[in-house]
This record gives C-alpha cells, sequence and structure tokens, in this order.
C-alpha cells in the first residue's frame, strides 16, 4: 500500500501539499525504497508582505473599574474572590455595569423576554393565582393571609408591571399581595418605580442598607425594594422568580 501511495505521489509531481513536514518523509517497502519530499516554499512568508505580528501591542486605556479592582488587590495585598469581581463588576454604585446606564432593549446590550412580549408577564402571574389556589388543598387549612411576590434583578420593572396587571382579574388574589423587587441600582429602581406606576417619586437611596417602600396607585399593593436577599422581610409566603 505504501508503495502505491510513494508511486502516484512521485508520478503526480504537480501536487504541491499545503502542509509542512519537518524531515524528508521516507516510505520502505519490501520492493525498493523511495523517498518524497514536500515543497514547502509557499509557506514562508512573502518579505514584501508586511509582518502583521510585529507590530507593537496597542494598550489599550485603563478604565475606572480597572483601576478600583486593582487598588482593591493592593490594598488586601492578594487576589479576590471571583464572586467579588463579579459584584464589582457589575453593582458597584459608580462604574458598575448595571448601574452607570440602560443596559436592556435597542439602545442597550442585550433584551429579555418581558421586553419582548407582555404575555410573559401575565402567564407567570396566571401561574402564581394557580399555585396561590392549589395551597389551601396542600397546606390543608386556609389560604394564607398574605403573600409576596420576590422578583430577582427586575430590570425596567417590565415583568412586574405586567403580572399585576394580568392577575388584577383575581380580586381574592390581588387582595393579598404585597411585592419585593430586589435591585441593587439606583437608576434600575427608579425606572421600576415609575413601570409600577408607584405613587409619588422614587425616594432616593441615602441609606443602601433600608429597604425603599412605594404604593402601586392602580391596586394599592405595597412594593419594597431590597439590596439582597438576605434584607429581605420573611413574614409571609413567598414566591420567588427572576427572568
Amino acid at each position: 500500500m505504501l508503495t502505491s501511495i510513494a508511486k502516484s505521489l512521485r508520478g503526480g509531481s504537480h501536487l504541491r501539499p499545503a502542509f509542512a513536514i519537518s524531515h524528508t518523509a521516507r516510505y520502505l517497502s519490501s520492493e525498493q525504497e523511495t523517498f518524497i519530499s514536500i515543497d514547502r516554499s509557499n509557506l514562508y512568508q512573502s518579505k514584501d508582505v508586511p509582518n502583521q505580528s510585529s507590530k507593537p501591542a496597542v494598550k489599550e486605556p485603563e478604565t475606572e473599574m480597572a483601576r478600583h479592582l486593582k487598588s482593591i488587590i493592593q490594598f488586601r495585598g492578594g487576589p479576590i474572590t471571583l464572586a467579588e469581581y463579579m459584584s464589582e463588576a457589575l453593582t458597584n454604585t459608580t462604574s458598575g455595569y448595571y448601574t452607570r446606564r440602560d443596559v436592556f432593549g435597542t439602545a442597550g446590550d442585550f433584551t429579555t423576554s418581558p421586553e419582548i412580549s407582555q404575555m410573559y408577564g401575565e402567564m407567570i402571574g396566571i401561574w402564581c393565582v394557580a399555585m396561590w389556589q392549589q395551597l389551601e388543598s396542600q397546606i390543608k387549612g386556609p389560604r394564607p393571609a398574605a403573600l409576596r411576590l420576590v422578583e430577582l434583578g427586575p430590570g425596567r420593572g417590565t415583568l412586574m408591571a405586567d403580572l399585576l396587571r394580568g392577575t388584577s382579574a383575581f380580586p381574592s388574589f390581588a387582595s393579598k399581595l404585597s411585592v419585593a423587587m430586589v435591585e441593587v441600582s439606583p437608576a434600575l429602581r427608579k425606572m421600576q418605580w415609575k413601570a409600577l406606576g408607584c405613587q409619588g417619586d422614587c425616594p432616593e437611596d441615602n441609606h443602601p442598607t433600608s429597604p425603599i417602600t412605594g404604593t402601586t396607585a392602580a391596586a394599592g399593593i405595597q412594593v419594597t425594594w431590597y439590596r439582597s436577599l438576605e434584607g429581605r422581610a420573611r413574614k409571609s409566603h413567598n414566591v420567588l422568580y427572576s427572568s
């Protein structure tokens, strides 16, 4: 078999493989010894073509976030965890990804399902109603007197606004509701306040550890904003979700 391959290659002098072999290939058979040389001349870069790799790398200007992360590492005298890095990069109050601007929609970087269709939030609302109705049989007693919906990372507040609008057709459910929004961005919190139609203006985030509370004008549902899930009060049955 090697002999036939060698003869076919030798007979076809027009073949110039595009791969390189570091040494002359030698094929041996019981009948004869055949040498095959690979033309590698075209693999070398022409002197007329500038070598792109020889250009010095252009150093990008250092961002405020990069300087901030360096200062944390230097102050600590060692590395930081991945969780700390992501927390700073995404939610830092001055340079965090989510705190600097509106990142959603056509003017932002990406979009989510609630921003595409109101049916997404409405269907989650109907699911919440169905789960609440099943609680009576599951807990072998009356339905809970209060039910809290907890949304993690509410974005612009579109999902919760659609959910509350969809569940307003079930007064017995809506009357038991309160809402908790877990949000670290003051800018997004103001957008959520407006989307839910809370009364008055959104308070300033002067005390990051303290929750902010508002009430929807349409249904009188209490909405409370927290910076973390740990800060959320646990005095009622909770339904947690995130989009």
